[in-house]
Parts: C-alpha cells; sequence; structure tokens
C-alpha cells in the first residue's frame, strides 16, 4: 500500500495532456442507407422477380409470410428500428397485408449479412385473408423501416409472386 501512494501522486503530476481517443463506431456503420428483405428460407436477391411464400402459423392465425431482413447505414439503427410490412396486389390494387412491429437489431459479424444490421425474422400477416385468397396474386412487397434513434429512415419495394408451397 506504500507504493500506490507515489504513483498515484505521480500520475496526476504528468505535464502531457491526455487525449481522449475518437469513439470507436459499430463495424455496421455506414453511409450508405439501404434494406434488403429476403425470403427467410431464400437468399438475399431472391425476391426480384420471384415468389414469396404463404402459409399458417403453427401456432393458428392469419396467414402470413416470414422474412428475413438486413440494413445499411449509421450506428443510429443499434438501437432497434420500427417496421412496416406491407404487400398490395398489383391487379386491383387491394391492400393484401400490412404489419407494424419494433424490432431489436444487431451487427452482424459473420455470414452473407456480415457487417449489415440484421434482427429476429418478421412476419407479415394477412389479417382477413385466406390461403386460398391469396395464391397466385402478384403483389408489391413494401418494407418501411424508421431507426428508433435518430432520423433514418429507409423504404424498399419488390414485386413477387404468392405461392402456397414452400420454396
Amino acid at each position: 500500500m506504500r507504493g500506490a501512494l507515489p504513483l498515484i501522486w505521480l500520475l496526476g503530476c504528468s505535464e502531457e495532456p491526455i487525449e481522449t481517443p475518437a469513439p470507436i463506431l459499430p463495424p455496421c456503420h455506414s453511409d450508405t442507407l439501404s434494406i434488403d428483405a429476403a425470403p427467410s428460407r431464400g437468399a438475399f436477391g431472391d425476391l426480384l422477380g420471384g415468389s414469396l411464400w404463404c402459409g399458417n402459423p403453427p401456432q393458428g392465425g392469419a396467414p402470413y409470410s416470414p422474412l428475413r431482413l438486413r440494413l445499411e447505414g449509421s450506428s443510429g439503427w443499434s438501437a432497434g428500428m420500427f417496421l412496416e410490412l406491407i404487400a398490395t396486389d398489383l391487379a386491383d390494387g387491394t391492400e393484401l397485408a400490412y404489419t407494424a412491429l419494433e424490432m431489436g437489431l444487431v451487427c452482424a459479424n459473420v455470414g452473407e449479412s456480415e457487417g449489415s444490421w440484421v434482427g429476429s425474422e418478421a412476419h407479415m400477416r394477412y389479417d382477413g385473408r385466406t390461403l386460398d385468397d391469396l395464391e397466385g396474386r402478384t403483389a408489391e412487397l413494401t418494407v418501411r423501416a424508421a431507426a428508433l434513434e435518430g432520423d433514418e429512415q429507409v423504404e424498399a419495394s419488390w414485386w413477387v409472386d404468392l405461392v402456397l408451397d414452400p420454396p
């Protein structure tokens, strides 16, 4: 204990200023802002001119389509996002699905989404619809997200064929 006191005194008398290091940004921090979606059992890019599976959830309820999402953007996404999933029939403009939810995000450090913000699987619900009502329709899938911290917002859309057979 006797040796600790002189060491503290010596540090307190240092003439050189102590510099604060620059903040370390998460590896997902990007100046580019984008969002991408993929079927839960597919790869990113599969929705381009592709199909989107619709099914009944195991617990029952309205038909749904499970999706995986990834985002590029600032560290404001680390607090999570407000997410909207919308499906609109291209033939007549009918809204087939609308789901709004909050989702936490993490910075992926491995795999195809390394360096992107990712969350758990998102389920778009077709409330008031049956599978027979959805089969064979072509829809515009819109995914809209807003960061819970900061003012970043992003939106993307794909034209997809709704199918009942799993990929």
